[in-house]
């Protein structure tokens, strides 16, 4: 019988189950690619409870004003709260657009739209100021620490990571 696959959100939530089942007294902690509803609803309550998770998205006090309007449009739009991730997208979409006005006549061309991507500083986003080097290494350094509190996370603490 072939096996069947599952998402990455239920394979982590087995995995971190699994690991509370063994050692039910250990923190468990998550990166930010398992930051959706998808993965807390899967993950089984005892767990939840010593679940942290990591993500460069930071909590909605943290986050600068721009970014709480984003979250409203959102849900005024969708009806419910975005995903952690929407923000990274909408300003990910936004950066490369403003690359491709940057690039002028050559918008079209793939190099030209990267070389104006590479070295980019953006202000005033849904994410703060931030500039992107030569390399694509982001100059923001905060990352959120969350708990999962019921099937979603919540905003526990602010993690600044040192340079």
């Amino acid at each position: 019988m072939p096996m069947r696959r599952t998402s990455s959100d239920a394979d982590a939530a087995d995995i971190l189950d699994a690991v509370h089942d063994a050692s039910p007294g250990a923190d468990l902690f998550a990166p930010d690619g398992v930051a959706t509803t998808a993965f807390t609803r899967r993950l089984s309550d005892a767990a939840a409870q010593r679940t942290f998770v990591t993500s460069p998205n930071l909590g909605p006090g943290v986050l600068p004003p721009a970014a709480r309007r984003f979250a409203e449009r959102f849900r005024a739009t969708f009806g419910k709260a975005p995903e952690p991730q929407a923000i990274f997208a909408y300003e990910a979409m936004k950066a490369v657009l403003a690359a491709v006005e940057r690039a002028g006549l050559r918008g079209n061309d793939r190099q030209a739209v990267v070389d104006q991507f590479l070295g980019i500083a953006r202000r005033g986003t849904v994410l703060g100021d931030y500039t992107i080097d030569r390399n694509g290494d982001i100059s923001t350094s905060d990352y959120g620490g969350y708990r999962v509190r019921g099937d979603r996370l919540v905003f526990d603490t602010l993690l600044e990571v040192a340079t």
